[in-house]
């Protein structure tokens, strides 16, 4: 029973209440917060930049993925995992769905810049250390499988993309 409640008897008026007595210890409950997953949030930095989150979790999985869409100086870029690195959306974008055109205002905030999906993964294995990581095949496993991992393994290409513009839609209504 918790001290200070209408089921408490004989404690001193005086007294704040809100913890229990378990087997003559004091015990207090500390609520915990984490974010929810699969849900984006927009935060601004002390710098001043503002960045889109969205802890992924497949329906089946007991591991989240974390995704982080962001501006820096060659436009805005996404984490991708397992890559270690940042990547420009526009490649991701062009790697999901190649025929994917985003809409206004995304396509301008983009600095939209049309590639094959090949020349994509060009542009991100240059940026790559690991050899290991070098290879196309994985690249492209890697952002179809991890980006916007909550959606399924069953979502299109399309469908992560237009997942990826409404998280720069929120930056945009941030900033704005």
């Amino acid at each position: 029973v918790m001290v200070g409640s209408i089921l408490c008897n004989g404690v001193d008026p005086e007294e704040r209440g809100g913890y229990f007595i378990i087997k003559g210890t004091e015990r207090v409950l500390i609520a915990q917060e984490r974010m929810n997953y699969n849900h984006i949030y927009v935060f601004k930095q002390n710098n001043g930049d503002i960045v889109a989150e969205c802890r992924s979790v497949k329906e089946d999985a007991d591991y989240s993925t974390n995704l982080r869409c962001r501006p820096s100086k060659y436009g805005l870029v996404c984490t991708v995992p397992y890559l270690k690195l940042d990547v420009n959306l526009n490649d991701v974008l062009c790697i999901l769905a190649p025929s994917f055109v985003p809409y206004e205002p995304v396509r301008t905030a983009l600095q939209w810049t049309a590639r094959s999906k090949d020349e994509a993964c060009q542009r991100i294995i240059e940026k790559l250390t690991s050899a290991k990581r070098r290879n196309p095949r994985y690249i492209e496993q890697i952002i179809h499988h991890e980006i916007c991992a909550h959606l399924g393994m069953s979502a299109s290409g399309h469908e992560r993309c237009m997942y990826l513009c409404l998280m720069v839609d929120q930056i945009i209504a941030v900033k704005n």
